[in-house]
């Protein structure tokens, strides 16, 4: 309320996610077709490239392009909101163009961040997916598990888990000026040291993309029930819930609470 600028960086990354949601969506059609079109048929197979066929590989595409845009963007725009916010708690005035450049400079630890957090939750999600999946075999239980259901429970905890752990590791980078190692081990403290209080900042704002996450798990659903175009519009929602809600509301409170137990 005090600083819409805030959002100036969410905005950025929202118009950003939409413009590579577009791009996904026109792959199909020339001319990204014949340039794309082989990777899609190497790992998904023809049908993918052909309606309605299309959109049920929509939701996955956008994983990857969320992905993506995380390691390489997201969190170099949240280091430029990082020093806003801080600018804001101690009622100083913005200045978005040394932000920008600050974020710059430390540009090879917050992509290097990204990659540890990215490739922690890849691990830590496959190993607890193959773990369940040995023990269900090997009770003779995976007949009666729903496979999809476990995996979207999984996503979204180790997903909040991993989030709160290191969500204090790009303010120790930006606003403390710390090492990239010293920052995320101080993250993983001050975590520990806030547990429940960091989980419910992190995870309450998460459960509003509960039902998104849901949707394109169950895209198919979608189509065969409702029409295809859906995924498409669900995805849309997707990002903006994500980015000019969710995130904003993460960044903001944990920012505070950051601020808050360094006395800056």
């Amino acid at each position: 309320k005090d600083s819409p600028k805030i959002l100036i960086p969410f905005i950025i990354l929202t118009l950003m996610e939409i413009l590579a949601l577009i791009f996904i969506f026109l792959i199909p059609y020339i001319p990204l077709r014949q340039v794309l079109g082989p990777l899609i048929r190497a790992f998904w197979g023809e049908s993918f490239l052909h309606y309605p066929a299309n959109f049920l590989l929509l939701p996955k595409l956008a994983t990857f392009n969320r992905i993506a845009l995380y390691i390489i963007f997201n969190l170099l725009f949240t280091a430029v909101a990082l020093e806003i916010i801080r600018d804001t708690y101690h009622k100083k005035q913005i200045k978005i163009g040394e932000y920008f450049l600050l974020a710059i400079k430390n540009y090879l630890s917050i992509l290097t961040l990204g990659l540890i957090t990215t490739l922690s939750f890849y691990l830590l999600y496959k190993l607890a997916i193959l773990s369940l999946m040995k023990y269900f075999i090997a009770t003779h239980k995976e007949s009666a598990v729903d496979t999809q259901f476990i995996a979207l429970c999984l996503n979204l905890i180790f997903g909040v888990i991993l989030q709160s752990a290191f969500i204090y590791a790009l303010p120790g980078l930006i606003l403390a000026q710390e090492r990239l190692s010293c920052a995320i081990s101080q993250s993983f403290l001050l975590f520990k040291k806030t547990f429940v209080t960091t989980l419910m900042l992190v995870g309450l704002p998460m459960l509003a993309y509960l039902p998104v996450i849901t949707l394109n798990y169950n895209a198919a659903f979608l189509i065969q029930n409702g029409f295809p175009e859906i995924v498409l519009m669900v995805l849309f929602l997707g990002i903006i819930l994500n980015s000019l809600l969710i995130s904003p509301l993460i960044t903001v409170s944990t920012t505070f609470l950051y601020l808050k137990a360094h006395h800056e």
